[in-house]
């Protein structure tokens, strides 16, 4: 990633993200379900640790973008931390729920397994969440070209059929999401292919006041969709070290 494209992402995904990480987690857990820590694993600026925090009495955002947690949104419930999958820093048997939210498909390793049992208390819940915005109707209507996205990202990455993983719950679906301008606007520049080439039709350095003014003539609401995918599991602890 680089230092350019970390700086847009992270300014405008603190600044609006559709609220689908709660939607997500509320298919999977029940108001019910307390947990006393939780780690989500690639936090960027703090909306999945947040959504989390509705289920833990602590959560530890992990992230290792600077950017990213430099913006990350202060909660009474979340502490930010720096590190990764295959660095964690907390203690052994110290986690009861972890949540990748899109970020398994980087994050996925024997080494980043082997840290999640080493963290993780026996019987600890893994919960992996994705979603893809699905904006090619506004891209179209703004006269952006959107081409296929040349990629190999899986948004279904997950652990069925991992050793050491019990798949408890997998599921997906499209939802809507209804949203006003200016946070449409925030979506749209969170990518900076798509900044650059709103940049370049409103020939301004920060296309976010003329883009907002567009969607708001052509928008009353918003409706931003989305296909969600999601997966549960029961983790096992590490062996033990024979003596």
């Amino acid at each position: 990633m680089t230092e350019r494209y970390d700086e847009i992402a992270a300014t405008h995904y603190a600044a609006y993200r559709p609220p689908l990480h709660k939607i997500i987690l509320n298919r999977v857990l029940s108001e019910n379900d307390l947990f006393a820590t939780g780690v989500d694993v690639g936090c960027g600026t703090g909306y999945s640790a947040i959504a989390l925090a509705d289920h833990c009495t602590r959560v530890y955002g992990i992230d290792p973008s600077p950017s990213m947690l430099t913006r990350a949104t202060p909660h009474e419930r979340v502490v930010y931390l720096g590190g990764a999958a295959e660095h964690i820093p907390l203690p052994d048997g110290s986690v009861d729920i972890v949540t990748f939210a899109g970020s398994l498909f980087y994050a996925d390793s024997d080494e980043s397994r082997e840290e999640l049992r080493r963290v993780s208390l026996s019987a600890a819940v893994v919960i992996v969440y994705d979603f893809e915005v699905l904006l090619g109707d506004v891209l179209r209507r703004c006269g952006i070209h959107a081409p296929e996205a040349e990629s190999d990202y899986n948004h279904r990455a997950n652990f069925s059929g991992v050793s050491g993983f019990t798949e408890l719950a997998v599921g997906s679906e499209r939802v809507g999401v209804e949203g006003t301008a200016s946070e449409l606007a925030h979506v749209l520049l969170s990518d900076s292919s798509r900044f650059d080439q709103f940049a370049t039709k409103y020939r301004a350095s920060d296309p976010f006041v003329a883009l907002t003014e567009e969607l708001r003539s052509a928008y009353d609401r918003a409706t931003i969709e989305a296909d969600i995918y999601y997966s549960k599991y029961r983790i096992a602890q590490a062996k033990a070290p024979r003596s």
